[in-house]
């Protein structure tokens, strides 16, 4: 929610990656693919708050109120954002990842680099399957407090990024051996995850 009467909602391209005119949908304002757009839930009508996102999976607001975003890229590249009004972020022009049956990306004026739009606070390289994120507030967790949780689909890791005056300082893998596709934190500090192949529900708790 965006106040009382406003939803921020994250969409993406739904593979609509064909440049015309030296953009594609998600950068294109007469589409709403690949945008971040802010609702009036009284009139439905939408506005675009920012452009040129690929594959939203997840969408965070932390303790200061700014907004986050994890995105699929393509092989290799999967982002993490922090969504700013007007801010474009590249989609499909730029990417730090490559095209599946290539060894580059093309049409990347300087490949391996993400030049003239707004930039990733994060990319991993190779992509993880990341999906969905939290800012932990977790009382169960009180080292964990204020850090961003991260869930990979490929990798079978929830990841633990401690994030300071908006950049990723540094990363920790904790293996769960499963595909997680979503998470949320229960108030009691539980970190709840559901695993991707059988929608199985996990609970993470602190050992004694």
């Amino acid at each position: 929610m965006d106040g009382d009467t406003h939803l921020l909602a994250v969409i993406g391209d739904h593979g609509g990656t064909e440049i015309v005119g030296g953009v594609g949908t998600a950068m294109d304002p007469n589409w709403d693919l690949g945008k971040l757009l802010r609702i009036d839930l009284g009139t439905g009508d939408s506005e675009i708050v920012s452009s040129g996102l690929r594959n939203p999976q997840g969408f965070a607001r932390d303790a200061q109120g700014t907004l986050w975003e994890s995105e699929h890229g393509p092989r290799g590249g999967d982002e993490l954002n922090i969504l700013v009004p007007g801010a474009n972020y590249g989609w499909p022009v730029v990417t730090y990842g490559t095209q599946y049956e290539r060894r580059d990306y093309p049409g990347n004026p300087v490949q391996g680099w993400h030049e003239g739009y707004q930039k990733p606070v994060h990319v991993w390289v190779p992509s993880i399957g990341v999906s969905s994120i939290v800012f932990s507030d977790s009382e169960e967790f009180p080292l964990w407090r204020g850090d961003l949780l991260i869930t990979g689909l490929a990798d079978r890791i929830l990841y633990r990024a401690r994030i300071q005056d908006d950049r990723v300082v540094y990363v920790e893998p904790i293996a769960i051996g499963q595909r997680i596709r979503d998470m949320v934190e229960l108030s009691d500090g539980t970190i709840a995850l559901l695993t991707d192949d059988d929608a199985h529900v996990m609970f993470l708790s602190r050992a004694e």
